[in-house]
């Protein structure tokens, strides 16, 4: 998220605690790496910030989104013979 841009409707600030818990500060519940990734596909601007040391955790757990989405797509092909 650009620091130019103003907060919109679409920005969401995600803490992720010290267990790996995600929890979006606007919706107040629990998410998952899946939810965050629904949530950027609907066009939204979403930050991930840890809870702790209020550090920028956005690329690191977006990589991890990344890493999820291929393993998944990977084990959902058929196997050569």
């Amino acid at each position: 998220m650009s620091k130019n841009k103003s907060k919109t409707s679409r920005d969401i600030v995600i803490k992720r605690y010290q267990n790996r818990k995600l929890y979006d500060t606007g919706a107040s519940r629990y998410v998952t790496l899946e939810d965050i990734g629904e949530m950027l596909k609907e066009g939204h601007e979403v930050r991930i910030v840890d809870n702790r040391t209020k550090k920028d955790q956005t690329n690191v757990t977006l990589a991890q989104i990344l890493f999820e989405e291929e393993k998944r797509n990977r084990s959902s092909l058929p196997l050569a013979s």
